[in-house]
């Protein structure tokens, strides 16, 4: 007959106590979530109203109460576009505390209405995050909507009907052409002549081009993407140079996000492409001061079969800087990177984005979350 052991037993008994210990941690964790039913805000939306494009200090205010019987851990505020710096005024809200998320948004390069959002992660119950949105009616001193009620001569004598081309989720090749409309509403001839700040993968065809006044007319933009080199979110502006006397210089802004059609790759090419990993998707900066200066260490590797290129790194704030010592890593090859957060003129709790764009056709965007909870001297 088969005798067990002293030790042994003894090693069976504590890992039945272990395994009995960890179930009961778990039990009283789940325990102390909270559901986001008990969140009372006193709104979920913000309008602005009416901006303008050069305005800044724009916050978006969310006042909530924890109406729940277990703390609220909020463990991340994030903001779907970089415009928006969001945060919360407490980390930790204890039952019947109140706390406030505030969103600062940017409207430089907006125009119209514009509608945003911010996302709130914490220890929830019954979902992921509580979403938040605000929005604004952006205009612009320069220039205005065609159908719009303004004053003669406000803007000038040529009118705009848009400042900005909005061009989305656009294929890396792509080829296509836009319109822009223009009113001359002025009493003399107004010719759109040259663009003085030009771009490389966007023209305009039929320049130059002259308005009598009281008529309208269109602007052809082509663009080329294949002219740049590039993925991922691209902005940017050109000027255009006009004889309108009181506004001769005219910006119009262009934002568009470049991507990479990776769905026709066959399946022995997607075996042999680059694979990014990373040792972590979040990097911990702890409690520091405003205006110091804390960087920690990610590991970035190739585990796929061919070279991974890190074609694009970007910060919603140039708070964080991530810069690698080199952009393509062989099969097999790890890169240690530094993540620099500078908290200068911040305060409270913060949380900001670095996005990497690869050549891994199964995750070309990689995000990197930094978090940082800045007090005051």
């Amino acid at each position: 007959m088969l005798k067990i052991k002293p030790f042994y037993l003894n090693s069976i008994m504590y890992n039945r106590f272990s395994a009995i210990l960890i179930l009961s941690l778990m039990g009283q964790f789940c325990h102390a979530q909270v559901s986001i039913k008990d969140l009372v805000f006193e709104s979920l939306t913000y309008d602005f109203g009416t901006v303008f494009s050069d305005q800044s200090g724009l916050t978006a205010s969310y006042s909530f109460i924890n109406g729940s019987s277990n703390p609220l851990y909020i463990s991340g505020v994030d903001a779907s576009c970089g415009c928006t710096n969001a945060r919360t005024t407490k980390d930790t809200v204890f039952p019947g505390e109140s706390a406030k998320i505030l969103a600062e948004f940017n409207a430089k390069g907006f125009y119209g209405p514009t509608n945003k959002h911010v996302y709130v992660r914490g220890n929830f119950t019954d979902g992921f995050q509580v979403e938040l949105e605000f929005d604004a009616d952006v205009k612009s001193e320069h220039s205005t909507d065609v159908n719009e009620k303004y004053y003669k001569g406000q803007y000038g004598y040529l009118v705009l009907e848009k400042i900005l081309f909005d061009w989305s989720n656009v294929l890396s090749n792509a080829k296509f052409t836009d319109t822009l409309r223009l009113l001359n509403d002025g009493y003399h001839d107004i010719t759109i002549q040259k663009l003085a700040k030009k771009s490389t993968f966007l023209k305009i065809r039929n320049l130059p081009l002259t308005l009598s006044p009281n008529t309208r007319g269109y602007l052809i933009v082509d663009v080329d993407l294949t002219k740049i080199d590039t993925v991922g979110p691209v902005y940017g502006s050109v000027k255009l140079i006009t004889t309108d006397l009181f506004v001769p210089f005219k910006d119009i802004n262009y934002n568009l996000n470049v991507v990479i059609n990776y769905s026709n790759m066959s399946k022995r090419k997607v075996r042999n492409a680059p694979r990014i990993f990373m040792n972590t998707a979040t990097v911990e900066m702890g409690e520091m001061f405003s205006g110091a200066i804390r960087s920690k260490k990610v590991i970035i590797s190739n585990k796929g079969k061919s070279d991974l290129k890190l074609q694009r790194i970007e910060s919603d704030c140039t708070c964080t800087l991530v810069d690698p010592s080199k952009r393509v890593l062989k099969p097999g090859e790890e890169l240690e990177v530094t993540v620099k957060y500078d908290a200068l003129h911040k305060e409270g709790s913060q949380v900001k984005r670095v996005k990497i764009y690869s050549n891994d056709p199964i995750n070309p965007l990689t995000t990197i979350f930094v978090y940082a909870t800045v007090k005051g001297r």
